[in-house]
């Protein structure tokens, strides 16, 4: 799936330049945090969290977002630029 995005994203939104490296492997965000601090006493309190295995996750759409951060405000907002439909499903919208 993680390909199939970037392909996309390659040819739609990214045509004039090429895409860089993923960082990472597909991923879902819960939420970002914006404050002023240490990030490594965070991280090791998140370490600590343990969780029982998670039911499976279908996803039936993926959008394409223009994010924005608000650094005084604490806040991202973004726009849809853009979604790929994968499946038959309708979404949760």
């Amino acid at each position: 799936m993680t390909a199939a995005v970037r392909d996309t994203a390659a040819d739609t939104i990214n045509r004039s330049q090429p895409l860089p490296k993923a960082p990472f492997g597909p991923h879902l965000t819960l939420g970002y945090g914006v404050a002023e601090g240490s990030a490594e006493v965070i991280q090791q309190a998140s370490d600590q969290l343990r969780t029982h295995a998670l039911p499976p996750l279908t996803v039936n759409e993926v959008h394409f977002i223009a994010a924005l951060q608000d650094t005084k405000r604490g806040i991202f907002t973004w726009d849809t630029t853009s979604r790929v439909q994968l499946s038959n499903r309708p979404s949760g919208r």
